[in-house]
């Protein structure tokens, strides 16, 4: 995927399972749950299968939806967001099959990914 591509969203819900049944049946998206993610993480397929999502559990009050962003090198696309303003809302996490993410939060406080994918 070229740097920058949007590549996935992820949706807060204080009942995971019934936002996946939500849209799963509205959308008819497959949903499955990423095994060895760092926190419950169950997955959405769109049917065009290059944007994938995800519903995790409401971390915190207001927390909201966010978008992951492809990245060629995740150090150095962090590295370049914080002199930009942004902060680091969560370090590296290893996703098995996927690749590396890091959540950060831009100047205005929206949160967003960045996605090395696995073998890069």
């Amino acid at each position: 995927m070229k740097e920058g591509s949007v590549v996935g969203f992820v949706l807060p819900s204080y009942m995971p399972t019934r936002a996946v049944e939500f849209y799963s049946k509205l959308f008819g998206w497959k949903s499955g749950k990423l095994e060895g993610a760092p926190i419950e993480f169950h997955t959405l397929q769109t049917p065009n299968k290059e944007v994938e999502g995800g519903v995790v559990p409401v971390l915190a009050p207001g927390q909201t939806q966010f978008i992951i962003i492809s990245v060629d090198s995740l150090e150095k696309k962090a590295e370049d967001a914080v002199k930009l303003g942004a902060q680091v809302a969560l370090g590296r996490q290893e996703l098995k099959g996927k690749g590396s993410l890091l959540i950060l939060m831009d100047p205005d406080g929206n949160l967003f990914g960045l996605l090395e994918s696995q073998g890069k």
